[in-house]
């Protein structure tokens, strides 16, 4: 008996592992006309997007500062699972995807010099990602990135670190982040650009989450932004002001999913079977 209740457990505890696990979505993106790029798991967003951190060039970061970081891109490219170029044909040339949030962040912890800081995100905020047609987003005045068809959006998981280091009078930095958000309550991933998006017609979301990581770099350069989320869209726009610190983005994305019915059905037979077979060795 207590051999099958260690087996009983054990399958528990691998359950709640897989069912924890980030398992990332793979699958086909439509170019808007008809065409699939397959075997899709990585959005590669262009190196010259755009990331400002309102308030924070004002002065020496502070411990417990609150902050909104906004952020801006369009799609460079995708990858398949082994980070290989997927072939896209006509992007940026007839259509575009780009990518547009904000997210909540509080410093969490200072350097004794002052130029490394470790930021936090905080619950909130909000992603979403356009497909458009021509192409129309422009980094230097930052209009046309959050028009188009809505492809998914969401908000921002609370409790991802980033961190920063920058020289000692902050006019150039790198840093590094990755973060995670849920797909919106009650909100659709469009089937129409991504698929699958679902596990069958009445079943649950396939894709439940998105992953962002990559690297933020000082001074902006070819990623100079006036205004963020111009002209009209979900976000209001904003005009950088001298007390922003503006920042180049190169980042990347993934969906992830979650697990699929199956798996915890076969869980559950599994489980059934043991608890059968301990009832028979009871009897006997």
């Amino acid at each position: 008996m207590k051999q099958v209740f260690l087996a009983i457990v054990l399958c528990l505890t691998l359950g709640a592992g897989s069912a924890q696990a980030q398992l990332f979505w793979t699958g086909s993106v439509n170019d808007g006309f008809g065409n699939w790029a397959e075997n899709v798991q990585t959005f590669d967003w262009a190196s010259s997007g755009s990331g400002v951190a309102i308030g924070l060039g004002a002065g020496p970061l502070v411990e417990g500062t609150e902050f909104t970081f906004l952020y801006q891109a369009r799609l460079a490219g995708l990858a398949d699972p082994a980070g290989q170029a997927v072939d896209f044909p006509n992007l940026n040339s007839t259509f575009e995807y780009t990518f547009v949030a904000v997210v909540p962040e509080r410093v969490v912890e200072v350097s004794a010099d002052g130029r490394t800081a470790i930021l936090e995100t905080l619950a909130g905020g909000s992603w979403y990602m356009f497909w458009d047609a021509p192409p129309n987003s422009v980094t230097e005045t930052g209009f046309g990135f959050q028009d188009g068809t809505l492809v998914a959006e969401g908000t921002w998981l609370a409790g991802y670190e980033t961190i920063f280091r920058a020289s000692a009078d902050f006019t150039s930095g790198i840093g590094g982040f990755v973060i995670e958000g849920l797909r919106g309550a009650g909100t659709i991933v469009n089937p129409d650009f991504l698929d699958p998006t679902l596990y069958g017609p009445n079943d649950d979301q396939l894709i439940f989450d998105i992953r962002l990581e990559g690297q933020t770099n000082i001074p902006a350069l070819d990623s100079t932004t006036t205004t963020f989320f111009a002209g009209d869209g979900p976000l209001a726009a904003y005009t950088v002001t001298a007390n922003d610190l503006l920042f180049k983005v190169d980042a990347s994305s993934k969906f992830s999913v979650i697990p699929e019915p199956s798996t915890v059905i076969l869980l559950g037979l599994g489980l059934l079977g043991l608890a059968g077979y301990s009832r028979k060795k009871l009897r006997k």
